[in-house]
């Protein structure tokens, strides 16, 4: 799908809630393309955006920043030319991107590289921006689910060891779900698959085997998990048969991209 596919169906009301309202808070184009439009498209689009990304390369990320420009009835001051996009496996499971955006006009607290992972194993993205501010350069942990920032320290200028520090930082940041139950949605027909620990999943197992009603043997699970289990319905098919809505934490679920 184009650039063009994800823009059109962009939607304000109900897009992650790591978007900024850009009237509201008075962003520039830029900072609403870095801090707005591009974490979401991470969040949604996942490894599409990957693929376009790798396709597409600068124009890629220049065809963003353009269309937020003519949102805000402004000219894009850059040119494909001006980004820069460098690509790199890190084993078999994990793909880096690192993005330098324009250095022109750079103001402080901008965004001077854009670091997005790819791990393709638990089909997982990370997003870790390199900010300039008068003390020099400073990578952040964005995580994708709340918008919040995560200061992790000085960014390393050489490519290399920014990497490693990434790695680093990911590796601290492991889930807390070793486990992973997957099932299509009946209704939807969507994979989806739900994170459990050692001990829970012994529970499951003891569940399967018929020793243990389920809410027993794993008593952490709320409705919404426990119902995927038994019937493998996704939580927003749950919210529309049931008429509920889905709890704030959701940090167990991943949906699977085919």
């Amino acid at each position: 799908m184009s650039l063009k596919h994800y823009l059109d169906h962009y939607d304000d009301s109900e897009s992650a809630s790591c978007v900024p309202q850009a009237k509201e808070e008075n962003f520039t184009p830029r900072e609403f393309a870095e801090t707005g439009y591009i974490p979401v498209f991470v969040v949604q689009e996942g490894i599409m955006f990957d693929a376009c990304l790798t396709i597409q390369k600068e124009k890629f990320i220049y065809d963003i920043f353009r269309r937020v420009y003519e949102l805000f009835g402004e000219d894009c001051p850059y040119s494909a030319e001006e980004f820069d996009l460098e690509q790199y496996e890190a084993g078999e499971q994990v793909k880096i991107s690192v993005i330098s955006l324009p250095t022109k006009d750079l103001q402080e607290g901008n965004i001077l590289k854009m670091v997005y992972v790819l791990d393709r194993e638990h089909v997982k993205f990370y997003f870790l921006p390199v900010c300039q501010d008068a003390e020099g350069q400073h990578i952040y942990y964005f995580d994708l689910q709340s918008g919040d920032w995560e200061a992790e320290g000085v960014a390393p200028t050489d490519t290399e060891e920014l990497l490693k520090l990434i790695l680093d930082i990911l590796d601290q940041k492991q889930p807390q779900y070793p486990h992973y139950i997957s099932a299509r949605c009946p209704i939807c027909n969507r994979a989806f698959k739900l994170g459990l620990t050692e001990e829970e999943r012994e529970g499951y197992q003891r569940y399967n085997n018929d020793e243990e009603d389920l809410e027993d043997a794993i008593p952490a699970l709320n409705a919404f998990e426990r119902e995927f289990l038994i019937t493998g319905m996704c939580p927003e098919c749950q919210c529309d048969v049931f008429r509920k809505e889905l709890p704030e934490d959701v940090s167990r679920w991943v949906l699977e991209t085919e």
